[in-house]
């Protein structure tokens, strides 16, 4: 166990990613074969892998964990990499007579079809070490419900909890299954229900991470600032991707901003893209919240911005590879200037 205090815990499950592109025009291949009818290609994923990686790989002295539940077909060796990186793994539990997570993924294109095979155990505060009350920050990404959101409430009420900063990806939380594994939404109205009282709880020390479409559905909103909106009148910051587009973010009061994506070399995998994100953003605002537990709109946009230029770099390669330290970030964010220069403001009225 790594004794000294750690800057980000991520709590999820780790998955086994069968993962097959059919590009089409989308992205140019050298050899303009189609890769839809080649053979599903194994990758671990989960914003576990992804997001913890992503922190090291950005600040390499970080002080990183993991809690999580795997299977019995989960290999040790795979750990291998998170602990020569230095990445405090005692926190992942095998679980005997289990299976770890696993998804089928089809690209085609932009669009993505996922197919749950297997689901390991929920992760509950029971699970928690002590090591995680002393943290600077959380990351909740569960991928397929293993976080419910009796978990969320027991984090939002826990008295060592409370001057931590949590961020969440919401995909996991409004993720359900058909009864052939198919991914399909859950009640929107039931989740958010239940989700409100929660964030109204967390309200500025909580970050929340959806896409546009996950928004638009757990809000039942028409429109991407107006669901980014409803989510941050709860008192919460909040981050909309959208993808190539770039993101929205809103919080409070404040005017909502709209930021363009940094431009990859090329576009290989945008797994793992919102993971990256949100593992850069709260590695850099680890370092404002424990000074003067304030976050500002400027100080989240500026770490929000260098997030957004680390994930230009992962989806240039497949699976979790396309990791970047600070340095080559800043410089690509130098070099595309012109993106950072015109931010685009919306003024919208409060529902």
């Amino acid at each position: 166990m790594i004794k000294n205090r750690l800057d980000i815990v991520f709590i999820g499950h780790f998955a086994f990613d069968f993962i097959s592109h059919n590009h089409h025009s989308h992205y140019k291949h050298h050899n303009n074969k189609s890769s839809s009818n080649k053979k599903l290609k194994r990758s671990l994923g989960g914003g576990v892998t992804y997001g913890s990686l992503a922190a090291v790989y950005y600040k390499p002295n970080s002080q990183i964990a993991i809690i999580s539940k795997v299977g019995k077909d989960f290999d040790r060796s795979l750990l291998l990499p998170f602990k020569s990186k230095g990445i405090d793994i005692s926190g992942i539990q095998i679980q005997q007579g289990t299976f770890t997570t696993s998804y089928e993924l089809k690209y085609e294109g932009s669009n993505r079809k996922l197919r749950l095979r297997h689901k390991a155990p929920e992760i509950t505060i029971k699970d928690f070490p002590q090591s995680i009350f002393g943290a600077r920050a959380i990351h909740l990404t569960p991928i397929a419900g293993e976080i419910s959101l009796k978990t969320l409430e027991i984090i939002a009420n826990h008295k060592q909890l409370q001057k931590i900063i949590i961020g969440l990806d919401i995909q996991g939380i409004i993720r359900d299954f058909d009864e052939n594994g198919y991914v399909i939404s859950k009640d929107c109205y039931s989740v958010y229900e239940k989700l409100e009282p929660i964030l109204k709880l967390l309200k500025d020390r909580f970050i929340l991470k959806a896409s546009g479409e996950e928004a638009m559905y757990l809000t039942q909103e028409s429109s991407v600032q107006n669901a980014t909106q409803k989510l941050a009148n709860l008192g919460i910051h909040v981050f909309t991707t959208l993808g190539q587009e770039g993101f929205i973010y809103k919080h409070a009061d404040n005017p909502m901003i709209s930021f363009g994506a940094y431009r990859p070399t090329k576009c290989i995998d945008e797994t793992g893209a919102g993971d990256c994100f949100m593992a850069v953003l709260l590695s850099e605002l680890v370092n404002f919240y424990s000074n003067d537990n304030n976050l500002t709109q400027e100080t989240m946009f500026q770490c929000a911005k260098i997030a957004s230029a680390a994930s230009s770099f992962l989806i240039e390669q497949p699976g979790p590879a396309g990791f970047k330290d600070r340095d080559v970030i800043l410089n690509r964010m130098q070099e595309q200037q012109d993106i950072s220069s015109n931010p685009q403001i919306f003024k919208i009225e409060n529902n």
